[in-house]
């Protein structure tokens, strides 16, 4: 794919910045925030031809670590979303998740491949709502579910301003059941992503609303993929140089280009022999989850059952009636042997950089072993 160089402004906040003096290197002095140094340092590498790019993982698995995108798997991968989505040129790019990772990133390859006109917003509290109220015309937006709940709860009025909008793409996190539901409202195509940074964004899409939601995961065009003997995810294409990439993603095929995400084999929990997928269960507990604090499911060592099933919420404790309700919540809506058996509070989750909770050190507050 060619680099369109039309092109004329990337608008980064408040400021107009004309694409030209970013290919000739000028310095920009005003970016002074993170997300605005990132965005104008990477349009710079890109505008001036740079045949490589270093970024780092978000550590929400394990160690983050730096790994090295060529442009051309870059190129790839945009090509196979603006295919996919039907992308054109004339439609803006709102860019509003941090640049530093994968992510944001890659919206700025996808505008730049394409010659899409791109709008860079802080990425903090309710970034889209804040576009929407100043007209901004979004014809394609990246958020992660969190952003797009904050829009949601507090600028539903600016909703129908989504009519024209090609695609709104949501990653980075699971989408609770509760989101799927208000995303009905949504008046423009919405999809969930599945990808890492190791496959240079997301590989997979599945729309969330419309007469038709989906549960399924569809590859995107010039993917293969695969399962190993644990049923995990293979995956190959040109994002990935032609090179296997190993997930620890447990799936199960719907078609031969579809498959249906069941959780990772490193939080699957054996309670007494039977194998939990926390994020399933996870959803399933969204369903009836009335409260705003997050939460996750974790195994912990148990001298009978092996591991024991405890829920994870983030805040102060709750009374003791109102654990017993939802444990017995819990148990009317989940498979046998699946529902936690306590509850354990935290006040603040541990996250990375990019919103991920991680498990383990969030645990790691607690005097609880695991």
């Amino acid at each position: 794919m060619a680099i369109n160089s039309d092109i004329p402004v990337l608008r980064l906040n408040q400021h107009q910045i004309p694409l030209d003096a970013l290919r000739l290197g000028s310095p920009f002095p005003f970016a002074t925030t993170a997300f605005e140094k990132a965005t104008v340092d990477f349009c710079k590498g890109w505008l001036r031809g740079d045949t490589s790019f270093s970024i780092q993982t978000s550590g929400s698995t394990g160690t983050p670590k730096e790994i090295t995108h060529t442009r051309m798997q870059m190129l790839a991968s945009a090509q196979a979303t603006i295919s996919h989505l039907q992308l054109q040129a004339t439609d803006t790019a709102l860019v509003c998740i941090p640049t530093s990772f994968v992510g944001g990133r890659m919206m700025l390859v996808r505008a730049l491949a394409l010659g899409m006109p791109i709008i860079a917003l802080e990425p903090k509290g309710n970034p889209l709502g804040r576009a929407l109220a100043a007209k901004v015309p979004i014809g394609f937006v990246a958020l992660v579910p969190l952003q797009m709940e904050q829009c949601l709860e507090h600028t539903p009025e600016f909703l129908p301003k989504l009519a024209s909008t090609r695609a709104i793409i949501l990653g980075g996190a699971p989408v609770s059941s509760q989101l799927e539901k208000a995303l009905m409202a949504v008046p423009c195509p919405v999809y969930h992503t599945y990808g890492m940074t190791e496959t240079v964004s997301h590989i997979a899409l599945r729309r969330l609303n419309g007469p038709g939601p989906e549960k399924a995961f569809a590859l995107l065009p010039g993917i293969e993929a695969e399962l190993d003997e644990r049923n995990c995810l293979r995956i190959k294409g040109e994002v990935t140089q032609g090179q296997w990439i190993q997930t620890n993603d447990v799936v199960s095929w719907k078609t031969e280009r579809s498959f249906v995400w069941l959780g990772r084999a490193d939080l699957v929990i054996n309670s007494g022999g039977v194998k939990i997928f926390t994020e399933s269960a996870e959803a399933h507990i969204s369903k009836v989850w009335k409260t705003t604090e997050r939460f996750f499911l974790f195994g912990l060592p148990d001298n009978q059952l092996g591991e024991r099933l405890v829920l994870v919420v983030e805040g102060l404790p709750w009374p003791l009636a109102k654990q017993e309700e939802y444990l017995a919540r819990f148990v009317k809506i989940l498979p046998k042997y699946h529902a936690p058996k306590e509850f354990i509070f935290i006040p603040n989750f541990k996250e990375t950089p990019t919103g991920k909770i991680q498990r383990k050190a969030t645990l790691n507050l607690t005097d609880k072993k695991h």
